[in-house]
């Protein structure tokens, strides 16, 4: 019997390639005789050159523009047809990749069912629930595997660790290039200040503000990192603005160094990035710079590592589009101030020996930065005892609530009830009217301030929600709001955040 060859497709960026590498864990634990093979491009090539579980990296012939034209891309199929691959999975699937790699022949090609017109592409289609923020990048890279087995009574093995290798030789490369710019030894707090273009990155006068704060109330050094003429400019302008004890590797570090700069860091800053998650993969802590509503924790927050994520998305009040919007609402709304402070926790847990983390509880300290809960009152009645409490309880955990009544005297009921039940839920409450048939404001308030889920009291028009402001905020929301109404006894918050979890999943399987 041959042996059984896969392939993972990822010809992207940095950070999507490193949060496959617990999908190439669960294969080698699952078929450990299995030779598994990676396609990327070139420059994220040395990621998986030494990881275990890869057998070897194919460098994408496209981007390389080694498949132009219609022969080009028949060669590149040939070409991957010589490997005699078994199967292939598709974490980056694409109109180019999937005819690709059926014109390869490989026998058996899994890639997402949500995508219609390209499941005719490939063998196994199988659902994947990326509106599902519940479950995080790395879960839903492994999902396309599970399900897949799953659907064939197949045994497999989930292996969620998040590893990477850093080469000896490049620890001692990576120590001569710090000294040879002004490193003397000190500890280092490493800062990535560019954003690859999923989130928005920080303004460069507050991390400047911020590497002042580190310099002046530690005895650590900042060391900051970036590629291309870009980011160049960028961290020039926060070292100018900044001061001269910084140590600028911009456009000095290859990947291999970068891997062992993020290893050797204490605590490693920026948005949620290829450096962030490189960091978070070699169990560097980070602080994840996170303004958008777009870009969600729970999706994209740094995997099995301690972190903190910083970050105010509701403060901007319109629907996130963070690749043309030019406002900066949500970035002028993190401190300077709540940045260092984070950056001081990670620094202390660090010291205090805290190396791994609780992932029940980090996933709960990420929905408190990921989800909008709605609650819509169009009438106050006994049932609204049931729903102060949940109020109550989320903002014990600091979790953000909307009310929306339909009516002013509602409204008034509602308020005067928070206040005798709780002043401090005032902290965490915004409470606002808008009668149901003002469609469009629902949807613009749904929309703007990005509603994950509504509860409605009572439920006799949740047909309307579903089929009428869900469907049309969907049309402007990357996670449409799930609606829905428990009416169990919670008795405390972990429980009522743990019940949303499982619901919310439930909703989008």
């Amino acid at each position: 019997m041959s042996e059984l060859r896969i392939l993972v497709v990822r010809p992207d960026a940095i950070g999507d390639v490193v949060l496959i590498i617990p999908l190439l864990n669960t294969l080698k634990r699952s078929l450990p005789e299995a030779k598994i093979y990676t396609l990327q491009q070139e420059y994220t090539e040395m990621l998986m050159k030494n990881h275990p579980a890869v057998e070897d990296v194919i460098l994408d012939w496209k981007h390389k523009g080694k498949a132009d034209g219609l022969k080009g891309f028949l060669s590149y199929a040939g070409y991957l047809k010589s490997f005699k691959f078994d199967m292939v999975i598709l974490p980056y699937l694409d109109g180019y990749y999937a005819l690709l790699t059926a014109l390869a022949a490989i026998p058996v090609r899994i890639g997402d069912s949500n995508k219609v017109f390209l499941s005719p592409l490939l063998t196994h289609a199988v659902k994947q629930n990326f509106r599902n923020i519940i479950r995080h990048e790395v879960e839903q890279n492994i999902d396309l595997f599970v399900r897949y087995k799953e659907r064939h009574n197949q045994p497999f093995v989930i292996d969620h660790t998040m590893d990477l290798f850093v080469d000896p030789e490049d620890d001692l490369k990576l120590d001569r290039l710090l000294a040879d710019n002004g490193w003397s030894g000190e500890q280092l707090i490493g800062i990535h200040p560019a954003s690859g273009g999923g989130n928005r990155a920080w303004l460069p006068e507050k991390y400047a503000l911020l590497i002042r704060m580190i310099h002046a109330e530690t005895n650590m050094r900042v060391v900051i990192t970036g590629s291309g003429k870009r980011e160049e400019a960028l961290i020039r302008d926060i070292c100018m603005a900044a001061d001269d004890n910084i140590i600028n590797l911009s456009n000095k570090t290859t990947l291999p160094l970068l891997k062992a700069l993020a290893k050797k860091t204490v605590v490693y800053v920026g948005t949620d990035t290829g450096p962030t998650h490189i960091a978070a993969a070699l169990k560097t802590p980070v602080v994840c710079i996170s303004p958008t509503k777009f870009v969600k924790p729970l999706r994209w927050g740094p995997w099995k590592v301690l972190n903190r994520v910083v970050g105010h998305p509701e403060k901007c009040l319109l629907v996130c589009y963070p690749y043309k919007c030019s406002r900066i609402d949500c970035l002028e709304s993190i401190s300077v101030e709540e940045a260092f402070n984070a950056v001081k926790e990670m620094v202390f847990l660090v010291e205090d020996g805290r190396k791994g983390i609780d992932i029940k509880k980090n996933i709960r300290y990420w929905f408190v930065n990921s989800m909008n809960i709605l609650f819509y009152i169009s009438e106050y009645d006994s049932g609204f005892n049931r729903i102060v409490e949940y109020i109550k309880t989320l903002c014990s955990g600091k979790v953000t609530v909307h009310i929306i009544c339909s009516g002013n005297k509602v409204s008034e009921q509602v308020h005067k009830r928070l206040l005798e039940v709780d002043k401090a839920c005032n902290d965490f409450v915004s409470l606002n009217v808008i009668p149901e048939y003002r469609i469009a404001k629902l949807i613009r308030y749904i929309s703007s301030n990005d509603i994950n889920v509504i509860h409605l009291s009572p439920l006799k028009y949740k047909v309307f929600w579903i089929y009428v402001i869900r469907q049309i905020t969907a049309l402007k929301l990357y996670c449409p709001p799930m609606i829905y109404s428990f009416n169990d006894e919670i008795s405390n918050y972990d429980e009522l955040i743990d019940r949303y979890i499982q619901e919310f999943s439930l909703y989008y399987n």
